[in-house]
């Protein structure tokens, strides 16, 4: 039996390791999984003489929901470490309208495993793992960090592959979000409701392609010397009215971008355009201030 569709809410309390494809079917057709300590759910076994060279695949289709509830390690493992390429690679398929809640890490641990998020709203409180360096397609997916009772930093291992939207709600006794060093690129909109961004950590270099916005009252960006790029259409609504210090670029592929933001807002090193491309901010009437300040 190569696929199993699932027609009916499912509940389990231990680990679920799966080798073949999996259909979570439309509707309210869920799965929810318990367990003290993760991975929770295996998408490829670890058995060491497991020899089958097929890729297991959870599809979690539009109207399902995958919840995950684990004390300790991962909510989901794509992909297996200690196995050859393979046998070892995984897939994770959510489609738009699908949501996916994971109470600890999301973890991707084989550079030939796959996960295709589509529109699906994803909610994470511990940490994104992609240090196995496998290929992510973001779609049009939401993912949300919002850490609840973390005591230590929710770590963000990129593996160099972007998000699409991404929300940081992060109301944990310690709400930092340290990212590795690999680049962040955010295709759509970056939201900060709670929480702090540390930058000044392994100082990644940010990419923002739409709309950032930072509520008045309790997230922190911390920034390093990593640089931002701001390549796309976006407005920046800066409610905390912070001094961006990151060397900052307004640069777009198509030749142009236009910025404007809601509040008075600050940088310490604002470049407008490249020798290869143009850069538009459209202040709009609104204060703009940068101590050190290019136009190309």
């Amino acid at each position: 039996l190569q696929t199993i569709t699932l027609n009916g809410p499912i509940s389990a309390t231990g680990n679920i390791e799966l080798w073949y494809t999996v259909k979570l079917n439309t509707g309210a057709n869920n799965i929810t999984a318990t367990k003290s300590s993760g991975p929770v759910i295996n998408l490829n076994s670890t058995v060491s003489d497991q020899t089958v060279a097929s890729t297991a695949t959870l599809n979690v289709q539009n109207g399902s929901t995958l919840t995950v509830n684990s004390g300790t390690g991962d909510s989901i493992r794509v992909g297996t470490a200690t196995l050859t390429d393979a046998e070892a690679r995984g897939a994770f398929i959510t489609e738009t309208g699908a949501t996916v809640d994971l109470e600890n890490d999301f973890e991707v641990v084989n550079v030939n495993s796959t996960v295709t998020m589509n529109g699906a709203n994803w909610f994470v409180r511990d940490d994104w793992d992609n240090s196995g360096g496998g290929t992510v397609d973001p779609g049009t997916s939401t993912v949300t960090l919002d850490g609840v009772d973390a005591t230590a930093p929710n770590a963000v291992d990129t593996g160099g592959q972007p998000f699409y939207n991404l929300t940081v709600n992060n109301t944990a006794t310690d709400d930092n979000i340290v990212f590795t060093p690999d680049a962040i690129d955010i295709n759509g909109t970056l939201t900060l409701t709670d929480g702090e961004l540390e930058l000044n950590t392994n100082d990644p270099n940010l990419t923002l392609g739409g709309n950032v916005t930072i509520a008045a009252t309790n997230p922190t960006i911390t920034f390093g010397s990593g640089t931002i790029t701001f390549d796309g259409n976006g407005v920046i609504t800066d409610n905390k009215v912070m001094t961006w210090t990151a060397p900052a670029t307004v640069s777009a592929p198509s030749g142009s971008a236009s910025y404007s933001q809601g509040t008075a807002l600050t940088f310490s090193n604002l470049t407008i355009g490249t020798s290869a491309t143009n850069g538009i901010w459209n202040t709009k009437g609104f204060s703009l201030t940068a101590t050190t300040f290019a136009i190309n």
